[in-house]
């Protein structure tokens, strides 16, 4: 047969403690001990009522009750409570039932006989604090922007009764996680998100709501030079203007190569100048502030700024037609391909208006004595 008792405490101001004493009638001797003390709420606000349940044996032969108890380091203080035990009333002296304040408190039960068992100490804290939630990062992150690969953490912190749930909306669909973590990621079309969220703890202290918008920014940036002579050769120094665009996060850098010696510049925006007589290999690229980097672009640039020198094997003699003059460069230091501008006719005729061309030879074909 199952008995139900009740006791009920009532505190001087705002703690409501319920005692029920829920019993199997069996014989005190066969249990040494008061055992199932719970609390209802297991986790109470300042708010709730508070109800202390316990499983004493043999509840018929209960003389008295006594409840000792004490707030935070307080003395220990009781109350005595004596049959029938239904609707019984008496008073804890705690004013202020405050956030954080522990209660401890143990059970006596004493019975006709004079005989008694007593539980262990117990306790529960109240929790009239809301948690708290914060955003964590991980992976790719500026500014509140991210890309998909991004994880947003809600991390709760509550350090009482601890984190129940967290609710948050992402553009209104709102998505509930038990615990004190929650992570997601972003997808779609780049641009803004609309992040709301908040916590509950165990004590059902509800945080207040916070609303953070978050930008999506998958795209890559873009990068351009304005270098006109690609693959070209010219015979000047030249200034090459690097420009990077991304209308997302931002350009976090630009880094330019020359014949693999690389250069990074956090802007952007940059310039170098092409000035040594050489055969150039050029590569540029760019990278936002999440990472994201541009398309790698390259081109050769070819500057040559010596002029050639010429020889050639003119005879000083009469030679037998069919023969060739031969052209050679004297300068080491030019680099670009040398072009022969020349003007061949014979003795006795008009000069030529225009000039031929040749790269390396001509070839005298018929009898006579030419100007050259």
């Amino acid at each position: 047969m199952t008995i139900k008792k009740s006791i009920r405490m009532i505190s001087s101001l705002l703690m409501i403690l319920t005692i029920s004493v829920l019993s199997i009638a069996v014989f005190a001797s066969a249990i040494s001990e008061i055992t199932g003390i719970r609390t209802e709420p297991a986790y109470p606000n300042l708010d709730q009522l508070i109800k202390i349940y316990a499983d004493i044996p043999n509840p018929d032969a209960i003389d008295y009750v006594t409840l000792y108890y004490k707030i935070n380091d307080s003395r220990v203080k009781d109350e005595e409570f004596s049959g029938p035990y239904v609707d019984d009333y008496a008073y804890i002296s705690n004013p202020s039932p405050g956030d954080n304040i522990l209660v401890q408190y143990y059970i006596n039960a004493t019975y006709n006989d004079l005989s008694s068992l007593q539980s262990g100490w117990q306790n529960f804290r109240y929790d009239g604090s809301a948690p708290s939630t914060s955003i964590i990062f991980k992976g790719p992150q500026y500014n509140w922007f991210v890309i998909s690969d991004s994880k947003i953490e809600l991390s709760c912190n509550d350090t009482i009764s601890g984190c129940k749930e967290i609710i948050y909306y992402i553009n209104g669909e709102e998505k509930i996680v038990v615990g004190d973590k929650a992570e997601f990621s972003l997808t779609g079309e780049d641009g803004e998100n609309e992040i709301r969220y908040y916590s509950t703890d165990r004590a059902g202290n509800k945080e207040v709501e916070e609303t953070q918008d978050l930008i999506l920014d998958n795209t890559a940036p873009s990068v351009e030079d304005d270098y006109a002579h690609k693959n070209q050769w010219i015979n000047e120094e030249k200034t090459v203007t690097i420009t990077a665009e991304d209308s997302g996060s931002g350009i976090k850098e630009i880094t330019y190569c020359i014949d693999g010696s690389c250069t990074t510049v956090n802007d952007d925006e940059t310039q170098f100048k092409l000035e040594d007589p050489a055969i150039m290999e050029i590569k540029y690229w760019a990278i936002d502030n999440l990472g994201q980097k541009s398309e790698e672009k390259e081109f050769i640039a070819k500057i040559d700024l010596v002029a050639p020198g010429v020889w050639d094997n003119t005879p000083d003699i009469w030679q037998n037609a069919p023969f060739d003059i031969t052209f050679t460069d004297t300068t080491s230091a030019s680099l670009s391909p040398v072009t022969i501008y020349y003007k061949l006719w014979k003795v006795g005729e008009d000069m030529p208006i225009d000039y031929l061309t040749t790269t390396d030879k001509i070839s005298i074909l018929e009898d006579g004595e030419y100007n050259l």
